[in-house]
């Protein structure tokens, strides 16, 4: 049976059709992998600047609050330096100590003060030291919740421990003894 030539022209065109658009999505298909991959290489070149730049401004952050501890440090009246038991003991009973923020002091062998932490309190302003209060020997003592402000005292162990001065770097207690330990 012989192929009319409509059959013959409509059998061309349409093998010619399917032809292109193979072809039309082949370079398709292959320009868009390749467009894809460029973008997740840019991506991830973008994410490696971003995150160098959040490290930078981290540390920038870092040394900024560090700067401020040692100014606040200055501007509240602690002593620069290593903090400590300062000037021994006024009027022959009363010693100051000076704690950092995360540290432990202690008034010879019979007391140890550790801050906890120290944040702002802002109604009235000021600074409220969380602490913790030990003695060898002796069950520890926390401040009362939620926390000392300026002027307010704790007797344990025979001391009465009074928070003098405070800011976001160091908290400066004084203490003077009370009796003899309990």
């Amino acid at each position: 049976m012989p192929i009319s030539e409509r059959m013959k022209n409509f059998l061309g065109y349409g093998l010619s059709t399917f032809g292109v658009l193979v072809t039309v999505f082949s370079v398709g298909w292959a320009v868009g992998a390749s467009l894809t991959s460029c973008n997740k290489e840019f991506l991830d070149k973008r994410v490696k600047a971003l995150e160098a730049e959040k490290q930078e401004r981290d540390n920038h952050v870092n040394a900024l609050t560090a700067e401020l501890a040692k100014y606040q440090t200055r501007a509240a009246g602690a002593p620069e330096g290593t903090p400590g038991v300062e000037g021994g003991r006024e009027n022959g009973r009363e010693i100051k100590l000076t704690v950092l923020s995360g540290d432990t002091g202690q008034v010879g062998d019979r007391l140890i003060i550790s801050v906890v932490g120290i944040r702002a309190a802002y109604d009235p302003i000021s600074y409220v030291v969380t602490a913790n209060f030990g003695a060898p020997g002796k069950e520890t003592l926390s401040a009362p919740a939620p926390g000392l402000r300026i002027g307010e005292k704790v007797t344990y162990n025979g001391y009465e421990i009074r928070l003098l001065a405070a800011n976001l770097a160091t908290a400066k207690f004084g203490v003077r003894e009370t009796g003899p330990g309990k």
